[in-house]
């Protein structure tokens, strides 16, 4: 790479240019494949950086370009050699081949850059940038692919919040975590309303069904001599033998026969007799 020369870089920037990368990328394939060594490729692109170039005119959009250039150079200059990919995207080949170091620095700058706001006639601008981060040779083992793989784990950052860095081969663990987020949010939605539906309509339609119960009992006086209402909203219907302090003693009717049970008072809501005489 030291053989380019200085009139062949990005005029904006100063990085090299995408087809430098082409050349780059060739060499470091082919030494990483002698040496049986691994390297890592960071593309880079600036949130919504058209939306403003749109709305700003192109001199803003220059000096941006060149703000976050100079803001990746002092990030990442030492760590690897920087390309401008074109518009607003850029291309770092790391020199680490340690995987850990890589997202790390990664996510380093994509931390400087958010912490770094752009001042342009009078307007203050947060900067955030989607990156995708790919591993040679296990997410790709040629330029080409590792391009196209990068720009998947890219789009992903794009499409899951933007201003962040997503590992490609972490996609699928990314997505996972995504779809149990959703599942447990969907889950936590349905359990409120069936809760809600539960407490407003199942528990007023057995409310009402238990007055409609015991007034059919109380037209029908001849069928059972007292109606014992538990708290539980049970209604049991006899004849009360005997009672005393804890319990009543009940005498109901079983098809042909008749037999008598105990009834707990500290279950008793209410005891209707037939003459409408409230306990």
């Amino acid at each position: 790479m030291d053989d380019f020369k200085q009139e062949q870089k990005d005029f904006l920037t100063g990085f090299y240019t995408r087809e430098h990368l082409k050349s780059a990328l060739t060499k470091k394939i082919s030494d990483a494949k002698l040496n049986n060594e691994k390297f890592f490729l960071l593309l880079i692109d600036i949130d919504h950086f058209k939306k403003i170039n749109d709305k700003y005119g192109h001199l803003w959009g220059d000096e941006f370009l060149k703000f976050v250039g100079s803001t990746l150079r002092l990030s990442l200059e030492d760590k690897g050699l920087i390309f401008r990919y074109g518009g607003d995207e850029f291309v770092v080949l790391f020199a680490t081949q340690d995987p850990k170091q890589a997202f790390a620095l990664a996510k380093q700058f994509n931390l400087v850059m958010r912490s770094r706001p752009f001042l342009f006639n009078g307007h203050l601008f947060k900067i955030t940038i989607s990156c995708g981060l790919v591993t040679f040779p296990s997410d790709a083992n040629n330029a080409e692919d590792l391009i196209k793989v990068a720009d998947k784990a890219l789009y992903f950052s794009k499409k899951y919040g933007r201003n962040t860095t997503t590992w490609a081969s972490k996609i699928g663990l990314q997505q996972l975590k995504i779809i149990s987020a959703v599942f447990v949010e969907v889950f936590l939605l349905a359990a409120i309303v069936f809760s809600v539906h539960n407490y407003f309509f199942q528990g007023s339609f057995k409310k009402l069904w238990q007055r409609m119960l015991t007034i059919r009992l109380l037209a029908s006086p001849k069928q059972a001599e007292s109606i014992i209402v538990l708290k539980t909203g049970e209604i049991i219907s006899g004849s009360i033998i005997t009672e005393d302090e804890d319990k009543f003693v009940v005498k109901v009717a079983l098809g042909q026969g008749a037999a008598t049970m105990n009834v707990e008072k500290a279950l008793v809501q209410t005891v209707i007799l037939n003459e409408l005489k409230h306990r």
